[in-house]
């Protein structure tokens, strides 16, 4: 074969791959960049306003008035452009709609010398010595542009004023050969960085989208919050960079109706996760299988309006459940059949935590009963992460309005099979006090609700994934609880409580690092 040839061929794969780029997940690049090994003592060090952050570490001097303790805050003149970017680029504000500002991208001075080598193709029966380095070059130099992503380097974790107070300062170094700004975000590793299961959520500073490449990016994040009541040795952070010039067809986030995530993060799978074209119907039930073959079954909760909270005169209820409103959930989700089963926890996270289990258990030893003892940090820290990875979805805890909505399932009397007030029917339906033997139960052994869902009104109470509060006094669209407070909701009767605890109003609360043998969880997609 002609050079000529072997180089023409080369040239028209080349131009075919560009033109077909945009589908493949080859066209979006991802970094990270590790920090040493740290400790994060996030025990308690006394937090006297109970807002996540320990005395040691408070200051409430706001000079800019944002809301955002000066400690926290990385953005002093609260133009949306945090210090460190004002830094790299000056006064000059970033145009994010231009990205070129800071540096040229190399893709078109490939395209152009691709087009140069195109020209002397074209008018040149030969190829000739000088069309060969060019086309070469055109090769390998777009080649290398279009591949290069974001790098992520230079990554250290310091804590303000030793480790006890839970609050560090990371730095990083973002580079990306386009130029272009990245999604930044932040993962958390327990063993040394063998794994990285968790996401730092209180974070501030340069992480989330549009972050501008260059040198010391600063990030301020709040471990205390995150990982209350943890103390980790070997802990390790994790600085993730994707560039966003392309989104895959097919697995962006937010892209089916039913996925959307109760608290209006957008987050959902719909098609992309190959579950079914369309909205699925009323009580379709769909199954996830996870680690050893172990069943986790979702049932669908169709989109609707409800009256939430207690109605005026009920009985055995409390002031806890006011006022009585109307909620509307804009959006269907999958919700758990069952409480989250001993079995599927240890599928999960490699071990059992419950009470319940062995000598505990007596006759009735199961893995198929709830899991127990597992706190909301548990919950939301260490086990949905991992549920996520393994399973490649988005699972999540209900909100306390999509919880009530699916537990009373078009009913608005005090339970979901009625009023029963002298609790003649709760046996059916409900483990609790009177019926359980004082232990839990195989979950799916009682009768469901119309919705098809086990076990709401007892067994285990569950976690929720709304901080505790008092209820709005109005009509509310899709609402995620209180933006801040110390205790997280609890749902749902238990294997010990009294029967009017079953009630489908009826509400609790728990501090985030509390285990009981009461509580488990229901999980939500």
């Amino acid at each position: 074969m002609q050079p000529c040839t072997a180089i023409s061929i080369l040239f028209v794969c080349w131009v075919v791959l560009v033109a077909c780029g945009p589908c493949e997940t080859a066209w979006a690049a991802t970094a990270y960049g590790d920090s040493p090994i740290f400790v994060l003592d996030a025990r308690s060090h006394g937090d006297s306003d109970g807002d996540g952050i320990p005395d040691a570490a408070e200051s409430n001097a706001d000079p800019d008035a944002d809301g955002i303790p000066n400690y926290l805050d990385t953005d002093s003149d609260d133009d949306g452009i945090s210090d460190a970017t004002e830094r790299l680029l000056g006064s000059e504000p970033y145009d994010f709609a231009n990205p070129t500002q800071l540096r040229m991208p190399a893709w078109p001075v490939a395209a152009a010398l691709m087009a140069l080598g195109a020209i002397r193709l074209l008018f040149r029966r030969k190829c000739g010595a000088p069309a060969l380095p060019i086309l070469l070059g055109v090769l390998l130099f777009s080649g290398n542009a279009a591949a290069q992503g974001p790098t992520v380097s230079n990554v250290t974790v310091s804590a303000r004023g030793g480790v006890e107070q839970g609050v560090f300062d990371v730095y990083y170094d973002l580079d990306h050969s386009h130029g272009t700004p990245c999604d930044v975000s932040l993962l958390f590793s327990k063993d040394g960085g063998v794994t990285f299961p968790f996401a730092c959520k209180t974070v501030s500073g340069d992480a989330g989208p549009e972050i501008i490449p260059g040198t010391a990016r600063h990030i301020v994040w709040n471990g205390y919050r995150d990982f209350w009541g943890d103390r980790v040795e070997q802990a390790r952070i994790r600085v993730v960079a994707s560039d966003t010039l392309i989104i895959p067809e097919g697995e962006g986030e937010g892209e089916g109706e039913r996925e959307g995530e109760g608290e209006g993060e957008g987050e959902g799978e719909g098609e992309g996760e190959g579950e079914g074209e369309g909205e699925a119907t009323p009580g379709e039930t769909q199954t996830i299988m996870l680690a050893g073959s172990v069943p986790l079954e979702m049932v669908w909760i169709p989109a609707g309006a409800f009256m939430m909270g207690r109605y005026p005169g009920e009985q055995d209820s409390n002031a806890r459940e006011d006022p009585q409103h109307e909620v509307t959930l804009s959006r269907g989700f999958w919700m758990g059949k069952y409480e989250v089963t001993q079995a599927q926890w240890a599928a999960v996270m490699g071990s059992n935590p419950s009470y319940f289990q062995g000598a505990n258990a007596g006759y009735m030893n199961t893995d198929q009963r709830p899991v127990e003892q597992v706190s909301w940090s548990d919950v939301t820290q260490s086990f949905i992460p991992a549920l996520n990875l393994a399973a490649g979805m988005t699972f999540r805890l209900p909100t306390e309005a999509e919880w009530e909505y699916a537990c009373r399932a078009d009913t608005s009397t005090r339970f979901y099979w009625g009023e029963d007030e002298g609790l003649a029917g709760i046996d059916a339906y409900a483990w609790y006090g009177l019926s359980s033997g004082s232990q839990t139960h195989d979950v799916g052994g009682l009768l469901p609700n119309a919705f098809g869902l086990y076990d709401m009104s007892g067994n285990v109470r569950e976690w929720g994934q709304d901080w505790y509060g008092a209820y709005p006094a109005g009509a509310v669209a899709d609402p995620v609880g209180p933006a801040s407070g110390s205790q997280r909701v609890l749902r749902g009767g238990d294997w010990n409580t009294y029967g009017y605890y079953c009630r489908s109003a009826h509400r609790d609360y728990a501090f985030p690092p509390n285990r009981a043998s009461l509580i488990g969880l229901r999980l939500a997609r």
